[in-house]
């Protein structure tokens, strides 16, 4: 049997469909891009003013401190997440951190809240 060649209107179909297969496999294993969601974290306090510059952290990603609105905002991608506030004062012995979990669904901003009892402080061991 004789090997048949591409000519013709079906080669340039042929050449589509290959080049709509490289691009489509050019994510290399990665998914589709997904909208971004982000997490707001609010620090209140019983004092007047913000809780400002607390540090805030993503366990085992990013962190930063509060600014002078008691916010801090992280840019993340969907997922399941722990945020943790340090130095966060409570009733009873004072915690190093708290963690709170946070799911972000794509294109949407999921609220954390943390009270700081200004009253509550104790010195810390």
């Amino acid at each position: 049997m004789k090997p048949r060649t591409l000519t013709g209107p079906a080669l340039p179909l042929a050449v589509f469909c290959l080049g709509c297969l490289l691009l489509g496999s050019s994510s290399c294993g990665r998914s589709p891009t997904v909208p971004a969601g982000s997490i707001r974290v609010h620090v209140s306090q019983d004092a007047p003013g913000p809780a400002s510059g607390k540090l805030i952290e993503l366990v085992g990603m990013q962190q930063q401190r509060t600014d002078s609105e008691g916010l801090a905002v992280f840019v993340v991608e969907a997922g399941h997440y722990t945020v943790r506030a340090h130095d966060i004062n409570t009733p009873g012995p004072p915690p190093a951190y708290i963690d709170k979990e946070a799911v972000v669904q794509p294109g949407m901003t999921t609220d954390v809240e943390y009270f700081d009892c200004t009253l509550c402080r104790a010195p810390r061991p």
